[in-house]
């Protein structure tokens, strides 16, 4: 799914000029967000 394609996140993170990005997941999905993270830091 595109929860793991790092590069699409990236791109809606600048198109949509996403600044704040809210992740609740419990705790066995918690790994699940690392792409995110890559993704909001390759946003800037």
């Amino acid at each position: 799914g595109s929860q793991d394609d790092v590069q699409l996140m990236t791109n809606l993170l600048k198109q949509y000029k996403i600044e704040i990005v809210i992740s609740a997941v419990g705790g066995e999905a918690i790994l699940d967000q690392l792409p995110l993270i890559d993704a909001i830091k390759a946003a800037g």
